[in-house]
């Protein structure tokens, strides 16, 4: 089955995810985590994956790479550590609520933004999609960022692909195989591709366990807490509740089903891979323009 995750986790204008992720777990990245063999799952495990899956980014920048255009940057935390390291970053999300974290990162130029609508005259070394290509066609994100590099610049993309174009996992909307065939025509040449589906993969079954050990509990108590204390009151109140807030209690069915279907990790396996993919965008008209001036 497929569920749309960007229409299901707003509830009342609150991001139940980001709610759960910054100020339930403390969590200071929305990403994956990378993981070394045999460790613990735990929460703070994760936040060391996480910064782990930055420096795997940051290892994967070709040398000479100066000006980062990082598309999809969520809350901040890829860019926060790019800046530190010497490059100059522009980073793009066009969620209201991530623009607050950005205010604090004041060598970071943000722009609450798609990158469909993003226009601006200059060009960049590097387009960083770290965990975001899924959220337009590639098309799109091809041809914008053909536009916004320099010629002989880099894409680099982490994230997740099908591995065939199967129902399964529909929401991940990129094949691997076929996005690379696109982007030959948009004149990327494939530079690197590792498959890290292996260190991502923890992440899936920390988030499987965290739902049942905490969610599901915690739901349940409320529910008999509030049953036992009113009773009757309780279900009237739960009565008018499913007709008055039908359409917010649907999307918390579809957020648990969603996070019973995406954080299966034999199934992920099955259908899925976490790749970081390179590309070198290199149009040969524009290099011989280049030459002739």
């Amino acid at each position: 089955m497929n569920y749309s995750k960007s229409n299901i986790t707003n509830f009342i204008d609150v991001d139940i995810e980001l709610y759960f992720a910054t100020e339930i777990l403390k969590l200071k990245s929305l990403h994956y985590g990378y993981w070394k063999k045999g460790e613990k799952l735990t929460i703070k495990n994760l936040q060391n994956a996480q910064k782990r899956y930055t420096d795997v980014l940051t290892k994967n920048i070709p040398k000479g790479v100066e000006a980062i255009l990082d598309v999809g940057s969520g809350i901040g935390d890829n860019a926060r550590a790019l800046t530190k390291i010497g490059y100059a970053v522009t980073a793009l999300s066009p969620d209201k609520e991530h623009e607050k974290y950005y205010k604090k990162l004041k060598k970071v130029k943000f722009q609450n933004i798609t990158f469909e609508d993003f226009n601006e005259n200059r060009k960049y070394d590097l387009v960083l999609m770290s965990e975001s290509q899924n959220y337009f066609d590639a098309e799109t994100g091809l041809k914008q960022s053909a536009r916004y590099l320099k010629n002989g610049g880099y894409l680099l993309i982490s994230g997740k692909f099908r591995i065939k174009n199967t129902p399964e996992y529909e929401n991940i909307i990129n094949v691997e195989g076929d996005y690379i065939r696109k982007a030959l025509k948009y004149s990327f040449m494939l530079e690197k591709q590792l498959d890290i589906t292996d260190n991502i993969l923890p992440t899936l079954k920390l988030a499987r366990l965290i739902y049942r050990d905490y969610y599901v509990p915690t739901k349940h108590f409320l529910i008999y807490y509030l049953d036992s204390l009113i009773g009757i009151k309780y279900r009237i109140i739960k009565f008018i509740s499913s007709l008055i807030l039908s359409d917010q209690i649907i999307r918390i069915s579809n957020l648990e089903k969603y996070y019973l279907d995406y954080t299966d990790p034999e199934k992920f396996r099955k259908f899925a891979k976490y790749s970081v993919l390179l590309f070198r965008y290199w149009k040969k008209d524009l290099a011989a323009e280049e030459q002739n001036l």
